[in-house]
């Protein structure tokens, strides 16, 4: 089973996805995300392309997310981020990582092997600090 390791990207002037925020001694959740989407695709040097809601099983599925917080001068500091892969109500993997955030906007993705999935309906749920913080649907098929 080959799950791909999970990248963190803090952004600084530049943001690919857009977004500010506010981390530090603040527990973040729902309230925080600015924006989560699906890719077939991420690099650090182009960010995320193939966004999608639907992947085929020989594929990688990444989840990419944007958290902001109020104060654009305050460090985020450290934090657990963690991803649960599901297929249906059947947890199939949970993977978590440190990350250290300096200043907004913070950008954290995290991807799996489409295939450890299987063909099916999925979810991904991603937790900071144990929080829920957001979740995202999608499908694997065979084959497009």
């Amino acid at each position: 089973m080959e799950i791909i390791r999970s990248f963190v990207v803090v952004s600084g002037l530049v943001s690919l996805l857009g977004g500010c925020a506010s981390w530090g001694g603040v527990a973040l959740g729902e309230k925080n995300v600015t924006r989560c989407f699906l890719a077939k695709n991420v690099s650090k040097m182009q960010g995320p392309t193939g966004v999608a809601d639907t992947f085929v099983r020989g594929g990688k599925v990444y989840v990419i997310t944007t958290f902001s917080w109020d104060d654009p001068e305050q460090e985020g500091g450290p934090h657990v981020m963690t991803y649960r892969w599901y297929t249906g109500d059947r947890l199939v993997f949970q993977g978590s990582m440190n990350v250290e955030s300096s200043l907004p906007p913070l950008n954290v993705w995290s991807g799996i092997q489409a295939s450890v999935l299987g063909v099916g309906k999925h979810q991904v749920k991603v937790y900071v600090d144990d929080a829920f913080a957001v979740s995202r649907d999608f499908v694997v098929l065979e084959q497009e």
